[in-house]
């Protein structure tokens, strides 16, 4: 069964997906599919307290990476989306616990300007105590990609989080099947549009990274600017 197929039969279409059957993207992770260790930045992240943001290696201050919250509306609601596509894996592992999906639709809710960012970041909270509560590697990627997408209340820079995660979700969850990573990459590519590549693009340049994450965010990083106009 084909990898949309799968989740189809996981928790039904989801509406756009049509568009990702055959995606035109490159081989996100081709010679790199390390597990990623429990000293992954991005699973520290975990409290509302944290005080930079660390992914694929970058490490600033908030104010490098967090932008007008205007922008941080504009991109909430892709990465919503980006991270919706593979819920169905946690929900799947863990049927009674809401808090990723919760963190989904928060993150769509500070998008329609209904949600303050302190709300956002106890909900970004909750969906990676919930990652850290699930032993399926699909499960635990998809709760992240669920924590990273509201925590784009709080910095943009997390909006890359959310498709990155979802892609090691559909990975893990695929069997190890390379071709589920590209086509949510492939989805989260096509989907983005002009303002929400516009406002990516004016966070700082992401450095390539060793690890299967820091090289997803990297590639789909490089893959957004390259389609966005100079």
């Amino acid at each position: 069964m084909s990898w949309s197929g799968r989740r189809q039969a996981r928790r039904g279409a989801h509406p756009s997906l049509a568009s990702s059957e055959k995606p035109s993207c490159p081989r996100f992770l081709a010679g790199d599919t390390q597990t990623l260790t429990p000293r992954d930045p991005c699973q520290e992240l975990d409290g509302a307290s944290a005080r930079f943001y660390t992914i694929g290696s970058v490490r600033s201050a908030p104010g490098a990476m967090t932008l007008s919250e205007s922008d941080r509306r504009r991109v909430a609601d892709w990465a919503a989306d980006c991270a919706d596509l593979t819920l169905s894996w946690f929900e799947l592992a863990a049927p009674h616990d809401p808090r990723p999906r919760a963190a989904i639709e928060g993150a769509r809710a500070f998008a329609r300007g209904e949600l303050r960012v302190g709300i956002a970041r106890r909900l970004a909270a909750g969906a990676h105590a919930a990652a850290r509560g699930v032993a399926d590697p699909a499960a635990t990627a998809a709760a992240r990609a669920a924590g990273h997408a509201v925590a784009t209340a709080h910095m943009a820079s997390h909006a890359l989080g959310a498709p990155a995660y979802a892609a090691l979700a559909a990975h893990s969850g695929g069997g190890g099947d390379q071709l589920t990573a590209e086509a949510v990459c492939g989805w989260a590519l096509d989907h983005a549009s002009a303002a929400v590549r516009g406002v990516l693009c004016r966070l700082p340049i992401r450095p390539q990274s060793r690890g299967a994450l820091g090289q997803l965010i990297y590639t789909l990083d490089r893959a957004l600017r390259a389609a966005s106009p100079t």
